[in-house]
């Protein structure tokens, strides 16, 4: 935080030095930007707790101020610290960091559960007491962080993941497929995993009335499954 604040003090100074002999600021979101920024960091408080709205935060993002970006913090701790429970271990970085993220894993024990073979590194989580691969809470955490989402597309050939951002409507849900889906958007047929994993087959989920038809408004959420319908 001291490096982003002498940074954005040095360019606040050239900006002020110019506003004294009448120009105006180049990009006026950037000037309220850095003046947001300073203030945070003044506070000892990093740049993304700033409150900048998009514009401001696209306007300083060349500068690649460290503490604007996602953090997370990564406790290592062996098999037995791990017994007393994550929330001992990453309990004091909350403390000290509330506004950030924090995870705790034995990075010994899973890179022993990355090399067994599915069933018996099933098994060895269980005498652990583990009930999640620390690589997929890791995955959670950073798509938590970087605000995106996972939704799913399912055919007879293939069920695919795709990634959208936290918020992302249905066409432009569709638009990461392909462009036409997102241009000639009509509807989408929506089931949430839970809902289909319950039902087993579309055709149960749409005769159980879980299959829900959604317009271009719907706001995409994480573990939906779509069937776009458009025309182009």
């Amino acid at each position: 935080m001291l490096e982003d604040l002498a940074l954005v003090e040095r360019r606040l100074e050239r900006i002020d030095k110019a506003i004294k002999v009448g120009k105006k600021p180049e990009d006026a979101n950037e000037h309220e930007a850095l003046k947001l920024a300073r203030l945070a960091l003044e506070a000892e408080r990093p740049v993304r707790t700033a409150g900048l709205s998009a514009a401001q935060e696209r306007s300083i993002r060349g500068f690649q101020l460290f503490s604007m970006r996602p953090w997370i913090f990564v406790v290592n701790a062996d098999d037995e610290q791990m017994k007393t429970g994550e929330a001992s271990l990453v309990g004091p970085l909350a403390q000290r960091f509330p506004a950030l993220r924090a995870i705790a894993l034995s990075a010994k024990t899973e890179a022993e559960l990355a090399l067994l073979p599915e069933d018996e590194a099933r098994e060895f989580m269980g005498v652990l007491g583990i009930e999640e691969p620390g690589l997929t809470r890791m995955i959670h955490i950073c798509f938590d962080a970087l605000g995106l989402l996972s939704f799913f597309t399912v055919g007879p050939d293939e069920v695919r993941a795709w990634t959208v951002r936290k918020g992302s409507t249905a066409p432009q849900a569709a638009g990461e497929i392909h462009s036409d889906l997102e241009r000639g958007f009509i509807r989408a047929e929506v089931i949430g995993y839970d809902d289909l994993a319950k039902s087993r087959t579309m055709a149960k989920a749409r005769e159980q009335g879980l299959l829900r038809t959604e317009g271009r408004d719907y706001k995409v959420l994480d573990g939906d499954i779509l069937n776009i319908r458009f025309s182009v």
